[in-house]
């Protein structure tokens, strides 16, 4: 991976790489994961408290990135006598972890691509037709991934702003009254099947913030990826529930692609708006591939060869990946899959940053 360390990024760009990474993980499908998991319009508020959340993780590593500028937290890690063997394991669990998110966004790309696009092409054919695209992409390094997160990313929030506004007319916000009708508990059930595309990113902060300046490193410039992150998928939930019904979203598979069929504009203009919906995803879900993949080959080489390029590296990730993502018969054992990729996620994050605040406290007190 050609990955200059002097290139410098800004809190935009990692605000930018953030929100353009969660919306392809899983834009198409939480409306129908929550309405499954709470069985009340609440899950909003699942939503809610999983951004909450995570603004509370970031807020607490950006402090810890501070103790250690110009390096991952791996590095950090590894240069501890103790701590170099335990980042080791956390390097594994973390690599489980991109190779099982890759597989979980991979097949659900290839779901929604036969059902929508391309029916008689064989899902296989498409997962790796992507995957050699992403490899080639991801010899660009981080200065070329974050200048495609820039290039996609506005055009990803548009269509999905226009997907929403566009449908107002249709939306019945009395289909999803009363508010709390069972109480605050069903709530809690849609925190843990939600959690993948909220902290599944949290893994790029490691990496990406290493690139930039301690001056940079505030809490309130980069916690406009959590808000903005929630505030999204709040809009395109609530408007999948008031437009499509709350009754039937459990029975769609993909409630943001039934959203930009439900829109009708005058004059014939757009024809087939879920199509040019799903090419939009398609370059979402472009940006999270790749900046799973990158991040799963960095930690291999950083850890385990030296920082040395592995000519065949790729090669086995790709392969692992794509025989993982067709490990699931069917949707619900891949939404099992993407629990189970987000569950790992929190675990990930949780552990990272512990060991993180662990080491730099032992290190203090040793001098």
């Amino acid at each position: 991976m050609f990955t200059d360390k002097k290139y410098q990024v800004n809190s935009i760009e990692i605000n930018v790489s953030y929100i353009s990474y969660v919306f392809g993980s899983a834009i198409l499908t939480m409306p129908r994961t929550l309405a499954i998991e709470v069985g009340t319009p609440d899950g909003i508020f699942s939503i809610a408290l999983n951004g909450l959340f995570l603004f509370l993780l970031v807020s607490l590593y950006i402090p810890l990135q501070r103790h250690f500028e110009g390096k991952t937290l791996t590095e950090y890690l590894k240069e501890g006598r103790i701590s170099k063997w335990v980042v080791k394991i956390f390097s594994i669990i973390l690599v489980c972890y991109f190779i099982l998110a890759l597989a979980v966004v991979l097949r659900i790309l290839a779901l929604s691509v036969k059902m929508y696009l391309l029916p008689h092409t064989p899902t296989e054919l498409t997962v790796a037709v992507m995957l050699l695209t992403t490899t080639y992409a991801v010899t660009k390094g981080v200065e070329g991934i974050i200048h495609l997160h820039l290039l996609y990313l506005p055009i990803i929030a548009t269509v999905l702003v226009l997907v929403v506004f566009l449908n107002i007319g249709n939306m019945d916000l009395y289909s999803i009254m009363p508010i709390l009708p069972e109480g605050i508990s069903p709530i809690f059930n849609g925190l843990l099947p939600s959690a993948f595309p909220f902290y599944g990113g949290v893994p790029l902060f490691f990496v990406f913030m290493s690139f930039m300046k301690k001056d940079n490193l505030k809490v309130l410039p980069l916690a406009i990826a959590p808000i903005f992150t929630s505030i999204f998928f709040f809009m395109i939930t609530i408007s999948a529930y008031t437009v499509l019904s709350f009754d039937l979203i459990d029975v769609i598979t993909f409630p943001t692609m039934e959203l930009a069929k439900e829109i009708e504009i005058p004059g014939g203009f757009f024809e087939r708006l879920d199509s040019l919906m799903l090419t939009i995803w398609v370059m979402a879900l472009f940006t999270t591939v790749i900046s799973h993949q990158f991040l799963c080959i960095w930690i291999i080489q950083e850890q385990f060869f030296n920082n040395s390029n592995i000519i065949f590296l790729s090669a086995i990730v790709i392969f692992l990946c794509f025989i993982v993502a067709f490990v699931p018969q069917n949707i619900a054992e891949l939404g099992t899959l993407s629990e189970v990729a987000g569950i790992l996620a929190i675990i990930v994050s949780l552990i990272g940053i512990a060991i993180g605040y662990l080491t730099k406290w032992y290190r203090n007190l040793q001098n």
